[in-house]
């Protein structure tokens, strides 16, 4: 399976004009495991290998837009607000990348 084949079962594809890009919802992924409190607030998160992840830091990368942009065949990112922490945005499109390749490292 194509790295595009996988991105669209994983994601959701949205076009506009030249743009043709596939966003991703990383906790529904298994980029980051999240377990929330009734109130929609992140409760635990961890990294696939077990790593604990702050509730805080958890919250800041899931507001992080993340995208496979079908043209390039690249992953890319977009942080919105709340100062994702740049280590932790490289992880997340590490394993994504991981996920989309089928590589298991």
């Amino acid at each position: 399976m194509s790295k595009i084949e996988v991105a669209e079962k994983l994601g959701r594809r949205w076009t506009k004009d030249k743009m043709d890009r596939i966003y991703f919802a990383l906790d529904e992924i298994g980029v980051i495991k999240v377990s929330r409190y009734g109130t929609g607030n992140v409760s635990e998160a961890i990294w696939p290998d077990g790593e604990k992840i702050s509730n805080t830091r958890a919250s800041r990368l899931l507001n992080v837009k993340f995208w496979f942009d079908v043209p390039t065949g690249t992953i890319c990112t977009k942080k919105d607000w709340g100062g994702a922490d740049d280590v932790d945005v490289a992880k997340a499109s590490s394993i994504l990348e991981t996920i989309l390749t089928g590589v298991i490292v």
